[in-house]
């Protein structure tokens, strides 16, 4: 079996050392773009092991805060801090539970990446179906679950349910706070409408139309 190595200054590096509480919490997206771009460049027989191996390394971690959590937690439920002062147990407590919450984030987009498909031309571009993942979940019509489903994993699902192309670049014009451009908008009716089914095209169209005033509307 062939070993991946994992150069000691790549971000990648950070999941296996010191820096991973750092990196996962301050840096997580180009953490994960540095592990999108890797993986998705490997031959598909050496992506699972690589991913297991990524995966295997976040569980060990998230096994190992947890046992420290347990402690922490005694000790806060215990302790007696004056006004004004700051608890160290429970600032502890407080770091470690958010970077095991980043951890199983990153384990479910990294499941997520294991579904990409490298080395695929992609006809259409990463802006045009971010945008046509984002008018899916503004239209209600295909909602992403922002609790438990992160952008990555919620485009990947559109784009296999769609059967489209999904690249870390998609992930990374999906801008909730972006306001699409009438050119963009067009492309997605002139380039997207065609592959997908009515029900779709009718939910997207009447969500685009119900932003428009009733005597322009653009979209039909």
């Amino acid at each position: 079996m062939t070993t991946t190595k994992i150069e000691p200054d790549s971000l990648l590096h950070g999941l296996l050392n010191s820096d991973y509480d750092n990196g996962l919490l301050y840096h997580y997206d180009e953490l994960l773009k540095a592990v999108a771009d890797t993986i998705t460049s490997m031959a598909p027989d050496k992506r699972s092991s690589f991913i297991d191996m990524l995966k295997n390394s976040v569980q060990r971690r998230i096994a190992d805060n947890n046992r420290v959590i347990r402690d922490l937690q005694i000790n806060v439920e215990n302790e007696h801090i004056k006004e004004g002062f700051v608890s160290l147990n429970r600032v502890k407590l407080n770091n470690l539970q958010s970077v095991n919450e980043k951890s199983e984030c990153l384990i479910r987009d990294l499941e997520g990446l294991r579904r990409v498909k490298a080395g695929k031309k992609n006809p259409l571009s990463a802006p045009v179906i971010a945008l046509f993942c984002k008018l899916l979940h503004e239209s209600g019509f295909k909602k992403r679950d922002t609790y438990n489903e992160t952008i990555t994993n919620y485009c990947i699902r559109i784009c296999e349910n769609y059967n489209l192309t999904y690249t870390d670049r998609v992930r990374q014009n999906f801008n909730p706070d972006d306001t699409p451009t009438p050119r963009n908008i067009t492309k997605v009716k002139e380039l997207i409408f065609p592959l997908i089914d009515e029900a779709t095209k009718e939910a997207i169209t009447e969500y685009l139309n119900s932003k428009q005033p009733p005597q322009q509307k653009l979209y039909a």
